[in-house]
């Protein structure tokens, strides 16, 4: 893990952002920073952040943030005082789209694992292929944690259940190396519904290295989630 070495501009950059989300814990993708899903300079393309707000934020999911319209847990600053959404309203309009992000406990090889995830993916056309990332983060407690990024290529909606394919772009999971097909499932059950928590599966390998959107695939079964939030449009 190399050393951070932020330039004092940098670091001005982060204590005005902290101060302006005042209680929220934040995270910021910057260019001499690794992690386990890979080169973080990456993130800040995929993130969906507009040329005049380059610099994605993770917010606390607990705190939120009222910019964060579409709930994905990402936000985007200009570096000084000004933030909007990482999806612009404009770019969904009329367009499928799902969000997510969280947490769910699943027994994995009788050990129990905490995997947390991120996704978003917005429909290009009639067909079914869409645009978007994912990642999925496996943390056993023993150790290693696995961590699995990836584009998203095609999203079906269903009332409030999406699915979702994806390849795989980044991975120090084996069982999931790059350029893999991944499928999974995500369920939109409302907010503050903790009766009916929002639910979403493991990815499931698909084989072959092509996927056609209007295929139909068997799935994991979708978990619980414990924390965040999952929203169909």
């Amino acid at each position: 893990m190399p050393t951070n070495r932020r330039t004092p501009r940098l670091e001005m950059v982060c204590v005005v952002v902290a101060l302006a989300l005042t209680g929220g814990a934040i995270g910021f993708a910057n260019e001499e920073e690794e992690t386990l899903a890979g080169d973080p300079t990456k993130v800040v393309q995929e993130s969906g952040c507009p040329a005049d707000y380059p610099i994605p934020v993770v917010i606390n999911e607990k705190e939120g943030s009222p910019v964060d319209e579409n709930g994905d847990g990402i936000i985007c600053t200009d570096g000084m005082k000004q933030f909007v959404d990482n999806l612009l309203a404009h770019e969904n309009d009329g367009k499928l789209m799902v969000t997510g992000h969280g947490n769910f406990f699943d027994l994995g090889k009788k050990i129990v694992q905490d995997i947390s995830f991120s996704f978003h993916g917005i429909e290009r056309g009639q067909n079914g292929s869409a645009k978007g990332v994912f990642e999925y983060h496996d943390q056993t407690g023993s150790g290693p944690d696995l961590t699995v990024h990836g584009d998203v290529l095609c999203l079906a909606v269903d009332a409030n259940v999406a699915t979702l394919v994806g390849r795989v772009t980044r991975s120090n999971d084996l069982g999931l190396p790059v350029d893999r097909l991944v499928v999974w499932r995500a369920e939109d059950n409302g907010e503050g519904n903790l009766a009916v928590p929002d639910r979403v599966s493991r990815l499931t390998v698909i084989g072959g290295t092509k996927v056609t959107c209007k295929e139909r695939f068997k799935l994991d079964s979708p978990r619980d989630t414990v924390s965040g939030n999952i929203q169909v449009h």
